[in-house]
């Protein structure tokens, strides 16, 4: 096994541990309603990498601080 096939298997687990760590976020969202929560499910298993990211970025709650 050659330094390539190595480099892709390693990007491999990181891509399949980011939608894990992604599913995982999404499941413990409390800011969603059930029906939303499945959307953004279904949207990451069928388009993992994708919907994962759009997730990231558009879905996630963001944390606000109160700084005055």
């Amino acid at each position: 096994m050659g330094t390539y096939e190595l480099a892709l298997i390693f990007l491999a687990i990181l891509v399949y541990l980011q939608i894990i760590v992604t599913i995982i976020s999404l499941l413990r969202n409390n800011d969603l309603e059930t029906f939303e929560k499945v959307v953004w499910l279904l949207l990451i298993l069928l388009v993992p990498v994708i919907g994962t990211l759009i997730y990231l970025f558009f879905g996630m709650p963001r944390k606000v601080s109160n700084t005055k």
